[in-house]
């Protein structure tokens, strides 16, 4: 059975976002008959939340022996709390997408176990995760949470219409990002 959902959070990793293992209290072992049960809460919403669902739904129909149950909980900042509060009653989910800022938090919670040690039991091989965004969910030599669907910033211009503005077009103003 260990085995089994450690495979599960490997694959969930790969379907759902920043994920990170939350310790739900509830024994997640199953008869023979019935499914594991996962859930899964997450911030996605939009056409983003019904991609994410249809990654779900996939895997479900895939694997009879596990049932993921995805379940939308508000922006980033919002979900964290509602795990808060959930925690405090030992009601968590078993997995839970957060943002990077999220993973010093949950670090500092106790709730979670290091995604680290599920890639080391199954021997996943993370080569294909960009370092520098692993970098953000990684504390001390322990990737903490799967990189999924982060995002860059960036700025395009009209060199055209800084010419037109009275603008250098190749030494444009500095920007800073709030």
């Amino acid at each position: 059975m260990k085995k089994k959902l450690a495979s599960l959070l490997i694959a969930l990793l790969m379907v759902g976002g920043i994920l990170t293992g939350c310790g739900n209290s509830g024994s997640k072992t199953s008869s023979s008959n019935k499914p594991v049960e996962i859930t899964f809460w997450h911030s996605m919403s939009g056409k983003n939340g019904q991609a994410l669902q249809k990654m779900v739904n996939d895997f479900n129909s895939s694997h009879k022996n596990i049932k993921v149950t995805s379940q939308y909980q508000g922006k980033y900042d919002e979900a964290i709390n509602k795990l808060k509060s959930a925690q405090r009653a030992k009601n968590g989910p078993d997995v839970i997408q957060t943002y990077d800022i999220g993973t010093r938090f949950m670090i500092d919670s106790g709730w979670v176990k290091p995604m680290q040690d599920f890639i080391d039991e199954e021997k996943y091989d993370t080569s294909s995760l960009e370092s520098n965004i692993a970098g953000y969910y990684t504390v001390d030599n322990k990737l903490y949470s799967m990189p999924f669907n982060s995002s860059t910033p960036i700025l395009y211009y009209n060199k055209d219409a800084f010419k037109a503005a009275g603008l250098d077009p190749d030494n444009p103003p500095c920007i800073m990002w709030l």
